[in-house]
């Protein structure tokens, strides 16, 4: 299909660089100015440049009201193509999960919004009328977050992101000065695209920088670095480059090896991605790279950063490897060090950079291998600068000022001896690099500890001797901690595979592998069925911030089944935060008249008196009671201990346990939110198919009752404060039950050749938190810690009017501590209160799912999809059209029922399905009847389909065909729908979205594997999975 070029003459292109950030910390990016050069040569140069040279704007460190004035200006004057770039700064706010684009003057800690721009505020400016098709191109930590909120242009639009959402990327440049991400794009443009698309469209485009990926270190695949993109329209077909070429660009070397990011003529520079990695993707000095903060900031500034999933050492301390010449293969490129490689200061720690934590001793240090930058003069047959040039090479962080680069960094400390120029040119005292620690959070606990951790990072104590072995000047920084998050269940399933988290060989019995048929456990079956923590939460956490500590007995149990490389060591609690019931502040006297008092009372008691209230209700089905998924929220599996095991208002052990009768009374009707600021976000947008707020009674922790009654910001939407007492909630707190306590515990891993400075890098932090630096933690809404790891009395806004925040000082906080087999036994017993899920299958294998990645993408979604079925789930798989005669037929590829545990028939269909290009399209609607008439009345039953939209020959011009669907929708009985379109335009359009069916219609699309993961996620509300659910 050939290519949407645009009018040079009426297109326009804003090129934006911004390398620097003034405050923050962040890490000066060298790779701006020649970034824009190269795409600015690239989209002018004759003959194959798409736009005039006169028709290319280049910014570089625009105030944030020049930026925004140029970008309206240039849409304004845009009569076709409106292309938008981006290098430098992208900044994730923790706790409002916005995406902004940093200026030089960007103010973190004040007005970010009015010296920043935010993705919205750039999306808002581009749409003009005349703005045909937009192009976006982001080169910046946490770029996929645009990728996810798309749109602009008539006709069309395209998003290429550098980044994952939640992930960072390295800083460094490549040898000739670009970032690797921009200088594919521009090797690409060069390269060209098909004859037959008359140059390089961006679906190409998108397609080759995703290969590349795929050959560049297994961390920056894993972990999240490489590609995002969003797009609608004809957005995909937008010609970026007019260069036709004869062939595709080979992504591997001879012999399998990798060839990573290529300059611009074609060559793999030294300093590439590849330089001295070994066919893995390990770094093969120990130190593995992933340039990446998952699911947060890295919190003494942001930035990239390394982790080491080889298992041997999180920070990169594992033993060093050499290569078969016995040389050190560490490589001198890019590696995810600081920007251009400059020797960093150690997020506020400047100075000589001693051996880094993975490097050898001094007396059996390394030779240099082939491709080291040379010794400065005088200083050849010096070890320690030999060691400082590797540790350049390898260190990654943020909170980093860079200086020139590698040599000039080097030159720099031979001449001035054990100092360095700082910001300013000030020198200083030397600093070694600071420990680099990794907190991994329950997603309820994110935002606490990342305030936390910001505040801990810029105090003094921060600056205290680590132990009596910490000689480093007494204002060095010691700890930087970035910071990720993850489900409650994610969790406990990641530490059920710490082999496959350590780049360990994985064991079907330890590490959460099973045979993909139920008969064979072959290393290629464990391979597609064992979980990837690395890929699935991110880096070996050095600490864990958990939510309760039956989510951290639950941990234990785990690690220790798992007989792995990590060792869980708790710490202790650092805050409390009691459970209630929340329900809408009208409600208190019609309660009171029913027995239920704010305290002191039972769970018995309490849902008695909703269920009265309920009956006196003439609506019937009012007060739904609501709880965030036990399986992913920490406050939703303690809540379900607490009616499992006292609901009488004692924690017995189990001795009046009963599940079934806990389950009955939890409302079963409406999704389960993953966590309960989700779920006070569904309830106060009237999204995610949940009820109104008011409406509904719900499970969650005190502080959350009262940050969302005094409209304090959370860290998944903002929430106004309520106005009445039809939108206030009240918090009842029920007898018995086992308060949050926040646990904090750190993680051991076999082989860390610096496991004592690290655990005392995190005893020093748990004792800052629990102590001088607890109000950062607490914020006024959790209760403290004595040093007897009790309770402090309440203290803080949360309690200041209890009329207002909802919340009770003087309420019971219940320290006892379920033991290990009662949490254990919870989470096992709620996942046997579900019903088994059936599911069919309906995937479309007609002729035009042969082009644009389709069945590529189909592949992905179901083998994802199987995944989450567990052994007393039933599933079947129909394939449509069923034949080349009858568009409306489907054919039967795996029956309806088989189990769960039995994958394999479904996967060696996908393994032998080609498709046909002259396949007839498919009539979706006529085969939706079908499946619902072999689905309808199964409990638990729900039809994922997987298209590219009804394509029958004969079309449905009176629209009869969708209106018998439509009304088979709303009727009772019907299951639920959810849809993966493999489309260009995805769910933008309206003819896809008709295809859902259910409380909130889900359709996913984008990236394939993004859009099978999230179909996973919430094919998992529908299956009882593996036993965590």
């Amino acid at each position: 299909m050939p290519g949407r070029a645009p009018d040079p003459e009426r297109s326009r292109a804003l090129l934006v660089g911004i390398p620097e950030v003034l405050e923050g910390g962040f890490d000066r990016l060298d790779y701006v100015d020649a970034n824009l050069e190269a795409l600015r040569d690239a989209l002018t140069r004759p003959p194959n440049g798409i736009l005039a040279a006169d028709r290319v704007t280049v910014l570089r460190s625009p105030s944030r009201a020049q930026w925004h004035h140029e970008l309206r200006k240039a849409a304004d004057q845009t009569g076709d193509l409106l292309l938008c770039y981006f290098a430098g700064h992208g900044y994730r706010h923790a706790l409002t999960n916005v995406l902004h684009l940093m200026t030089r003057d960007a103010d973190l800690d004040g007005d970010l919004h009015g010296t920043a721009l935010a993705w919205a505020e750039i999306l808002a400016a581009a749409r003009r009328p005349t703005v045909r098709r937009a192009l976006f191109l982001l080169d910046c930590c946490f770029s996929g977050m645009a990728a996810q909120k798309h749109g602009g242009g008539e006709l069309g639009h395209y998003i290429l992101a550098s980044a994952a959402p939640t992930r960072t990327q390295p800083a460094t440049a490549l040898p000739n000065g670009r970032s690797p991400f921009t200088d594919a794009i521009v090797t690409e443009m060069l390269r060209g695209g098909p004859a037959e698309s008359g140059g390089l469209t961006m679906h190409t485009l998108f397609n080759r920088l995703h290969e590349r990926m795929r050959d560049w270190p297994t961390p920056h695949v894993t972990d999240g670095w490489g590609p995002r993109n969003g797009s609608g329209g004809d957005g995909p077909d937008i010609l970026l480059s007019r260069t036709v070429t004869a062939g595709s660009p080979k992504t591997g070397a001879p012999g399998g090896a990798a060839t990573g990011p290529k300059a611009a003529d074609g060559t793999v520079p030294s300093g590439s991605a590849l330089s001295g990695r070994d066919p893995s993707g390990r770094d093969p000095s120990g130190t593995d790279v992933d340039g990446s903060a998952p699911s947060g900031t890295d919190l003494s500034g942001g930035g990239p950063r390394r982790t080491d999933p080889s298992g041997t050492d999180p920070s990169g301390g594992g033993p060093r490897r050499t290569d078969p010449n016995g040389k050190d293969p560490s490589g001198t490129g890019w590696d995810g060090a600081g920007s251009g490689g400059a020797v960093p200061e150690g997020g506020g720690s400047d100075g000589v950079v001693p051996d880094g934590p993975g490097d050898p001793a001094p007396d059996d240090a390394a030779p240099d291998h082939e491709g080291s930058p040379p010794s400065p003069s005088g200083a050849s047959d010096s070890g320690q600068v030999r060691r400082l040039a590797r540790t350049v090479r390898r260190w990654c962080g943020r909170h980093l000022r860079a200086t020139a680069g590698i040599g000039a960094a080097l030159a720099v400390l031979v001449a001035g001896g054990a100092y360095l120029l700082r910001d300013g040119g000030e020198a200083r005292g030397a600093c070694p690099p600071p420990v680099q620690l990794r907190l991994l959070a329950s997603t309820e606990n994110r935002a606490a500890v990342t305030r936390a951790v910001a505040a801990y990072t810029a105090s003094e104590a921060n600056r205290r001797r680590l132990d009596s072995a910490d000689h480093a000047p007494a204002d060095c920084r010691r700890t930087n901690i970035t910071v990720f998050d993850a489900g409650a269940g994610d969790i406990v399933e990641a530490f059920g595979a710490t082999r496959a988290w350590a780049g360990r060989p994985a064991s079907a019995t330890t590490d959460g592998c099973r045979p993909a048929d139920g008969s064979t456990d072959s290393a290629a079956e464990r391979g597609a069925n064992c979980r990837e923590p690395l890929q699935d939460i991110g880096p070996q956490p050095d600490l864990l911030a958990l939510g309760s500590s039956a989510e951290l007995a639950r941990v234990q149990d785990r690690a220790e089944h798992a007989r792995g490389p990590a060792a869980i060591v708790p710490l202790g609690p650092g805050g409390y935060s009691p459970l209630v019931l929340a329900v809408p502040a009208r409600l208190e006297d019609r309660l009171r008249q029913h027995g239920a008092q704010r305290t002191g009372t039972s769970w018995t008691q309490l849902l008695d008196a909703l269920d009265a209230v309920r009956a006196e209700d003439r609506k019937g089905g009012a007060l739904p009671l609501l709880r965030p998924d036990p399986a992913s929220s920490d406050i939703g599996l303690l809540h379900t201990l607490g009616l499992y095991e006292a609901r009488d208002g004692v924690l017995d052990g189990g001795r009046a346990r009963d599940p079934r009768w806990a389950e009955r009374r939890v409302d079963g009707h409406h999704p389960a939110a993953p966590d309960a600021g989700t779920l006070l976000c569904e309830l106060a947008g009237g999204y995610g198919g949940q009820p109104a707020l008011g409406t509904a009674a719900l499970l969650v922790d005190e502080r959350t009752v009262a940050d969302y009654n005094l409209g304090r910001p959370g860290g998944v939407c903002d929430l106004r404060k309520p106005v009445d007492d039809g939108e206030r909630l009240l918090a009842y707190y029920p007898s018995g039950v086992p308060a949050l306590d926040l646990p904090f515990a750190e993680v051991r891993w076999d082989g860390a050749r610096d496991g004592r400075q690290r655990t005392a890098a995190v005893r020093q932090f748990y004792a800052w938190i629990t102590g001088a630096g607890r109000d950062s933690f607490l914020h006024g809404a959790l209760r403290g810690v004595t040093a007897e790891r009790q309770p402090r009395p309440a203290d803080g806004a949360a309690w200041h009017d209890p009329a207002e925040s909802g919340v009770l000082a003087e309420a019971e906080v219940v320290t006892r501590r379920p033991d290990p087999a009662t949490a254990v036994r919870t989470a096992a017993d709620y996942a046997d209160t579900l019903a088994p899920g059936q599911v069919l299958f309906l995937v479309d294998t007609s002729g035009s799912m042969v082009t644009g990645g389709k069945q590529a993408m189909l592949d992905s979604a179901l083998r994802h999809a199987l995944n989450a079925l567990g052994p007393q789930d039933r599933y079947g798989v129909w394939s449509y059209p069923g034949s080349a005669s009858d568009p409306a037929s489907a054919r039967v590829e795996v029956g309806l029922g088989t189990p769960g545990s039995d994958p394999g028939p479904a996967r060696r269909w996908l393994d032998s399905l080609t498709l046909d290009g002259t396949r007839p399209g498919a009539a979706v609607y006529e085969v939706l009847q079908e499946a619902v008439r072999a689905t309808r009345g199964e409990k638990h039953a729900v039809i994922v389909l997987i298209t590219d939209g009804d394509d029958r020959p004969e079309g449905d011009p009176a629209g009869d065909d969708y209106q018998r669907w439509a009304d088979t929708k709303d009727r009772t009985g019907t299951p639920d729908v959810l849809v993966l379109s493999t489309r260009a335009l995805g769910c933008a359009e309206v003819e896809t979205q008709v295809f859902a069916n259910g409380p909130a219609p889900d359709c996913f699309a984008g990236r394939p594997e993004d859009a099978a993961r999230r179909l996973t996620d919430r094919l998992g509300d529908y299956v009882r999975g593996g036993g965590t659910r």
